[in-house]
């Protein structure tokens, strides 16, 4: 049996970026490879430099296609991939990043060694722009239980649509893609790819990281996103309505279809929110906070919110908040409290967080809300930050002068945002003593739960007040 892998590059100016990229693909530990690049009518010297890596990549026994075209976008070029390829199995890295030398070595034999299995997720180290260094993408993989929540995931980016961490079985790939054709103009790849993969069969996750991707400011996304709220916005709704048509190819029903169009919406209105706060839009603001709020009315069917919510709540945590409101509407009411109960029986005796950051600053306002009390926030840089979040002091940890007694009873939430500086946090309480330690995404299980009894059950008792006034 065939063990080709094909990797399909699409590849517009990536003059500065191809030779790194190239290297890597040489790198691979597998070495039955066919690699297929489809210059998109680059104007700088990527072809050249394309052409001037075939000899090279050739001499370790790949295949090596190097095709030229008029530009035409991503999805485009990957038309022109999807045609030429022969491998048994397929992936779609983009021609500016790096591949890890067990990319393709890894995930294939995750393939091959669970052959009920139609394609496998990796984990990529992502470097972003403004921040101050590379840090492992982490998101929940739990919940994949069926195809539908997978979707929904998708296209509210609950789990980050981007096709370059994925290998997929070609014969599935037909099967999701009969025509073996996306619709060109746009430029987005990711949903016309994922979408009717992720109907038919969740992925398989594996927990290596094979994948460096950069994020550039003057590349696709970032061009948009970085060029103000107008752009961030074109470049969202252009993504949805991408969305909306591949899911109306699905043939779901109309119920589900009216379900995924709410979720969209929500999602929209979410970053509508973010990036009217980042570049202060004062007006699109309040609109976007009131339209979103109207939504999440019309996604549980109730009347008589309790509006204080939202008059209470700053646009950050309101984002926050709508992140939540669509993980409930993607899982159902016994998933979230089966959840709530595995979590909730952690919160005992005291409560303090660790990490007054962007995270923790959100994250306080959100547990008060939901009845959890805060005793402390532990902080480093205590003193060079705000001395208080929603009114609880911000404070150097002093470990040494908590009883041995009273670190067995606390619970230290970890509520710092890269995963690395997480897990050297939790290092850190566990050295000093403590017991009890939650991570930001467990307490983010139980404020998920909670944000449902926070919206239905007082939008019931107003509801019932009325009825009796």
């Amino acid at each position: 049996m065939s063990r080709k892998v094909s990797l399909i590059f699409p590849c517009y100016n990536v003059e500065k970026f191809i030779d790194t990229t190239m290297a890597s693909v040489y790198g691979q530990i597998h070495d039955e490879i066919e690699v297929i690049c489809i210059d998109d009518g680059s104007n700088d010297c990527t072809l050249e430099k394309l052409n001037a890596w075939k000899p090279f990549l050739e001499s370790k026994g790949y295949t090596v296609i190097v095709e030229t075209k008029e530009n035409g976008g991503a999805a485009s070029a990957i038309n022109v991939g999807l045609s030429l390829f022969t491998g048994e199995y397929v992936c779609f890295p983009d021609s500016d990043d790096m591949l890890m030398p067990g990319y393709v070595s890894d995930m294939l034999a995750c393939l091959e060694e669970n052959p009920e299995e139609q394609w496998v997720k990796c984990k990529p180290i992502v470097i972003w722009t403004g921040n101050d260094g590379p840090f492992l993408w982490s998101e929940r993989e739990s919940g994949y239980d069926d195809a539908r929540h997978l979707v929904e995931r998708y296209i509210t980016t609950l789990t980050w649509p981007v096709v370059w961490i994925y290998m997929i079985r070609a014969e599935f790939l037909r099967e999701c893609l009969p025509d073996m054709h996306l619709e060109e103009g746009w430029s987005v790849q990711e949903y016309q790819l994922l979408l009717p993969l992720a109907y038919r069969k969740p992925f398989f996750y594996l927990d290596k990281a094979l994948y460096l991707y950069t994020h550039k400011v003057d590349g696709f996304s970032g061009k948009y996103i970085h060029s103000g709220y107008t752009g961030a916005k074109t470049y969202f709704e252009r993504n949805a309505e991408v969305a909306r048509k591949v899911i109306r190819k699905l043939h779901v029903s109309e119920s589900e279809l009216n379900r995924l169009e709410l979720l969209i919406n929500i999602f929209l209105k979410k970053n509508s929110i973010y990036y009217a706060n980042l570049h202060d839009e004062t007006e699109i603001l309040q609109q976007s906070i009131n339209d979103l709020w109207e939504l999440i009315v019309q996604a549980f069917d109730i009347k008589g919110v309790a509006n204080k919510l939202y008059e209470e709540m700053s646009p950050s945590e309101i984002r926050w908040f709508a992140k939540w409101v669509m993980e409930v509407l993607v899982y159902d009411k016994n998933e979230l409290e089966d959840t709530m109960e595995s979590k909730s029986e952690h919160l005992s005796g005291k409560v303090f967080l660790y990490g007054a950051g962007v995270r923790g600053q959100t994250l306080v306002p959100m547990l008060l809300r939901c009845g959890i009390d805060i005793e402390g926030i532990w902080d480093q840089n205590a003193g060079s930050i705000d001395k208080d979040i929603s009114g609880i002091p911000v404070i150097a940890p002093d470990f040494s002068s908590i009883s041995d007694r009273d670190k067995q009873r606390m619970t230290v939430i970890i509520s710092i945002y890269k995963p690395e500086y997480a897990q050297e946090a939790m290092e850190l309480i566990k050295r000093n003593g403590f017991v009890n330690i939650i991570k930001y995404e467990d307490i983010e299980a139980v404020i998920r739960t909670r944000t449902y009894n926070l919206i239905i059950k007082p939008s019931n008792e107003i509801g019932q007040k009325e009825k009796k006034a």
